[in-house]
């Protein structure tokens, strides 16, 4: 019953998002307020801060913030492509999505710690002390993926447990696929983020931008939007070798093969499986010319510097 009147006033999951960011911000204010180093800079009295000084946070804030807002936008628009599959894929895509956002946040670690030493090297002239602490940002953050590796191939099913119904077969088969593509993804997205964190720390955000935007918009989005639904951008039909794409350094991406293999009887379809409707029919036999034409995407990220 809480559930479903969650669920009917959207709005209550808004206010409460909203009213977390905002005790955030508070819980941060009084912490800092009772720093003895930190007290005396903190003021809120914006009418009195330097020019320059906001002028030079801007410029290197600005593009900080839409190398941010531009991955959430791609996030967001490979869910609405995936929605096109129907509800099983896109469930599955968004669990292992919500999986690499988590991960995600041990490479925003070792981007903004890489960032500040990075920047204090520099401030000494110490180039040595800046190649060192690279280096051993990349390798942590390659070491982070290549353990999230091991445990997505060993134990998907615990992996996967938090988030999904055990009864929920189908979603859970095609979230295991999923997870052998985020393999990719992590190890791409954590060394983009890391060398943007490392471009940052010597006052360079505008490339990190330009690195992502041509990734993400001019590269990924045409490339997700071809494997996704070959027919309607081409005109034709494409064959299933023609579905499979390399790494580049712009974008990397994985289709499935949405029906059986050729000469080969469509999978069984058990009573569980018509009660969920035309979606989940979708994972076993093609319904329409749409599925049929086209892979199952996942986009693994795109825009890797």
């Amino acid at each position: 019953m809480v559930c479903s009147a969650y669920q009917t006033r959207p709005g209550r999951n808004r206010l409460a998002t909203t009213l977390v960011q905002v005790f955030t911000v508070a819980a941060f204010y009084l912490i800092l307020r009772r720093d003895e180093r930190l007290a005396s800079l903190l003021s809120i009295d914006g009418w009195n801060a330097d020019a320059a000084m906001a002028r030079d946070i801007l410029r290197l804030g600005f593009p900080i913030s839409l190398t941010y807002g531009s991955e959430a936008g791609i996030n967001s628009l490979a869910a609405v492509v995936m929605g096109a599959f129907g509800p099983i894929a896109l469930a599955a895509h968004n669990v292992v999505n919500q999986l690499t956002r988590i991960a995600f946040q041990v490479s925003i670690g070792l981007s903004h710690g890489s960032s500040i030493l990075i920047s204090r090297a520099i401030g000494r002239l110490d180039r040595q002390q800046a190649q060192q602490t690279a280096n051993a940002a990349l390798v942590l953050g390659w070491l982070t993926t290549a353990t999230l590796a091991v445990v997505y191939v060993a134990v998907p099913n615990w992996v996967l447990r938090p988030f999904l119904d055990p009864t929920a077969t189908a979603t859970i088969v095609l979230a295991k696929v999923f997870l052998l593509f985020a393999i990719v993804q992590q190890v791409v997205d954590f060394t983009q983020n890391i060398a943007i964190g490392l471009l940052r720390g010597i006052g360079d955000t505008a490339t990190g931008l330009r690195a992502t935007t041509i990734g993400y918009w001019i590269a990924g989005v045409p490339a997700m939007l071809l494997l996704a639904f070959p027919r309607a951008c081409t005109g034709r039909r494409m064959a299933g070798d023609e579905h499979r794409i390399r790494h580049h350094s712009s974008l990397a991406a994985a289709p499935i093969p949405p029906r059986p293999a050729p000469n080969r009887p469509p999978a069984r379809r058990t009573d569980d499986d018509v009660h969920r409707g035309p979606a989940a029919n979708m994972l076993f036999e093609p319904a329409s010319p749409l599925p049929d034409c086209s892979a199952r995407l996942f986009l693994c990220g795109v825009g890797r510097a």
